[in-house]
């Protein structure tokens, strides 16, 4: 939430795993693309929120670590 103008914005949509970074200033998290099935092969990349007013989630990591196997 933008404690400045009360605007909520979904940061995880289809995301887990938030944790806090750069003592409190930013958190980074999962997201993931057919987690629970669908079409295509799951992938799960990682996504970095620096927690300033207007700031938007950047990706910092295209299919993290994943594997089917």
């Amino acid at each position: 939430m933008d404690l400045a103008t009360s605007t909520q914005t979904v940061v995880q949509e289809n995301g887990a795993q938030a944790i806090l970074v750069d003592q409190g200033k930013a958190i980074v998290f999962e997201r993931w693309i057919n987690r629970w099935g669908g079409e295509g092969e799951p992938a799960c990349d990682l996504w970095r929120l620096d927690l300033g007013s207007g700031e938007q989630p950047r990706k910092i990591i295209a299919n993290a670590a994943f594997s089917a196997n």
